[in-house]
């Protein structure tokens, strides 16, 4: 869990993490399993099968983590990231221990012999893992590789739509700056000087001067002079698309308008920037809309008394016609918002200027992205990726235009405000850019998926020739030919072991040596190919009757032994014996003709004071032979050492 938190997976989700958890775990397991098996390779019958053990091990880790990963976030929720790795070791272990000890361990200590019977099984589902295991790491390398081109792609997309963001602002801002000089200079001017100073005459010249200045620069909307009481003094606009004067009747007073008062506690020379929003006449908005920005500088009469302000509104919708068609087309959808996140464009008509009609003010960016508005306040540009898409912003202030910032007032009440440029880059852009990359990585993945199952097959069909070679020669060495029961060397190694078993844990095991009746009788008349039959039909009949870990052995001709691990009794032995006996009581069915064979037990108790496995057969052999010079067909058990 450290490492995936280490490499970053767990941004990709739940999944991905466990997968690359669950395999690295199951991974060292089998590693460490296999050094293990390596060490104790003769230990009840590991040897043979290890490989495929080891193979189950790794499968089941392998489920185990993908279990535990998938709930271990909601039982580590709100604790540190060393509690969530302590419990997903101490879940794994006592789980995934417990299984491979019922499943893989507990089978072959009970049975203490080598089975074969599953092998083939085994071997299926260990390629089956082993293919699974190769193409996780698989899959979680082309998925690193397509989610880090995606970031990139994310991150260059970002950079070239802030860079075209960038030349917008530029373009927003250099119409204020013109607009700033122009108000700069009219506070100036001579004539204005004259009128205010009782030259009234001069006031049908500054109506002139205001037109023409309109008649040249057509991104102004109005040009006015308002005296210190609010009152307009000189005013240009446009109507029907044309400068004029507007008439001294026609003239209003705008001193309760926000504007006005902020520019009149200007100092000399300081420039006012209003909000973005529409222009309103008499009070109410005006029809059709004319979105406007006002500058406003204060104007200073000979004696040095603020004796009114020039103002000039910018004809926003030209302004903002830069927006429409950019120099640099944008790959998103742009949009322009006021400071309080209300919009100004890239929406429909009817859900701009929230900040201006009350049925509008629902129509708000915070309300519609507040994650993303979140991140936007504290930088001046970035970007911002979501499940949508990503957002791309820029901060557009008069602040950060040299030209504008040495003339804007210095107290911060004052100062101009700002707004958003925000494009809107939707996940299907990204999906149709990647689309390319997403086809050579899935024809990469089906490659690799192709070759590794080619090559896992391949694998497996030379791993299974091994284990058939394996299997052979351990049937060879260790199981009788002919009845594929234990041979006389390995019913010795488990019964050494199983002497030392009882000797250390003090409960007693039982050996049953077993000799036929009247068999050579049959090898003479019906030759030895129906004494064969005969020894097999005497292993099937013994496998009928044992335990299934007991372990039938012929050690040779018609000797046969049954190793009955403990804790055993001598009534245990007793009524196994007793059982066998009466199951040789039915005749044989040798080719056509029906033989009776009997059989003779002998029965040790172990440890009895025994130290080898000789010895122990020794004395069970003795008792056999009583039994036979009893009477044949019954059993007899060697005393108990006192």
């Amino acid at each position: 869990m450290l490492l995936i938190r280490l490499l970053s997976l767990d941004a990709y989700g739940n999944w991905l993490p466990a997968i690359f958890d669950a395999a690295s775990v199951s991974l060292v397991a089998v590693i460490t399993f296999s050094y293990f098996v390596g060490r104790y390779q003769g230990l009840s019958g590991f040897g043979l099968l290890s490989y495929g053990i080891q193979l189950k091990v790794g499968a089941i880790v392998f489920g185990v983590e993908i279990l535990v990963m998938s709930i271990l976030p909601l039982l580590s929720l709100g604790h540190s990231q060393w509690y969530g790795a302590l419990l997903d070791t101490v879940v794994l272990a006592a789980v995934g221990g417990s299984i491979i000890y019922w499943k893989l361990f507990l089978p072959n200590i009970r049975h203490k012999v080598i089975s074969v019977v599953g092998a083939p099984v085994s071997l299926f589902w260990g390629a089956l893992y082993t293919y699974l295991t190769l193409m996780s790491f698989v899959s979680i390398i082309f998925f690193s590789i397509y989610e880090q081109q995606q970031q990139q792609f994310w991150e260059e997309l970002g950079w070239e739509e802030s860079v075209k963001l960038g030349t917008l602002e530029h373009e927003l801002l250099i119409e204020q700056r013109q607009a700033a000089l122009d108000i700069s200079l009219l506070a100036r001017q001579t004539n204005l000087k004259a009128y205010r100073a009782g030259e009234l005459s001069l006031e049908k010249q500054l109506n002139v001067d205001y037109s023409s200045f309109l008649d040249v620069m057509d991104s102004y909307d109005q040009l006015r002079f308002i005296d210190s009481q609010g009152v307009e003094k000189i005013r240009a606009d446009r109507h029907q698309g044309l400068p004029r004067s507007v008439p001294a009747e026609q003239l209003q007073s705008k001193q309760h308008r926000s504007y006005f008062n902020k520019a009149m506690q200007l100092s000399q020379g300081e420039i006012y920037i209003s909000e973005l929003d529409l222009n309103m006449e008499y009070g109410e908005v005006s029809t059709p809309y004319r979105p406007v920005l006002r500058l406003a500088t204060p104007f200073f009469n000979d004696r040095g008394d603020k004796d009114g302000l020039v103002i000039i509104n910018l004809a926003a919708q030209q302004m903002l016609s830069h927006l429409v068609k950019p120099v640099q087309p944008l790959q998103g959808q742009l949009a322009l918002l006021q400071e309080d996140g209300f919009w100004l464009y890239g929406v429909e008509e009817q859900r701009r200027w929230g900040n201006l009609f009350a049925g509008r003010r629902q129509h708000n960016f915070v309300l519609n992205q507040p994650d993303v508005w979140r991140q936007m306040q504290p930088l001046a540009q970035g970007s911002t990726k979501t499940d949508q898409g990503l957002y791309v912003y820029r901060k557009v202030t008069p602040l950060n235009y040299p030209d504008l910032t040495k003339m804007l007032a210095s107290d911060t009440t004052l100062q101009p405000p700002h707004w958003w440029l925000v494009s809107f880059i939707g996940a299907d852009v990204l999906s149709a850019a990647l689309s390319q990359l997403r086809s050579i990585l899935l024809g990469l993945w089906l490659f690799f998926a192709v070759i590794s199952a080619v090559v896992t097959a391949l694998f497996s069909r030379t791993f299974k020739q091994r284990i058939d070679a394996d299997i052979k020669l351990q049937r060879l060495a260790h199981f009788d030919f002919l009845t594929q029961v234990a041979n006389r060397a390995l019913f010795a190694e488990l019964l050494n072991q199983e002497l030392y078993r009882s000797q250390r844990s003090g409960t007693a095991s039982a050996l049953l040596y077993m000799d036929l009746d009247d068999f050579k009788p049959i090898n003479d008349e019906l030759g030895h190919d129906a004494g064969d039959d005969a020894l097999k039909e005497v292993a099937r009949r013994l496998n009928q009757q044992v335990r299934p870990y007991d372990t039938v052995a012929r050690l040779g001709g018609d000797e046969f032994a049954i190793l009955m691990p403990g804790p055993v009794s001598a009534e245990d032995a007793e009524k196994m014996a007793g059982r066998i006996v009466e199951l040789f009581n039915a005749p044989f069915l040798i080719g056509c003709e029906q033989r009776q064979i009997g059989i003779s037990i002998g029965i040790a108790l172990l440890p009895n004071g025994f130290s080898n496995d000789q010895q122990a057969i020794d004395a069970a052999d003795g008792a056999m032979y009583s039994a036979k010079q009893a009477g044949k067909n019954r059993f007899c058990r060697v005393p108990s050492a006192v």
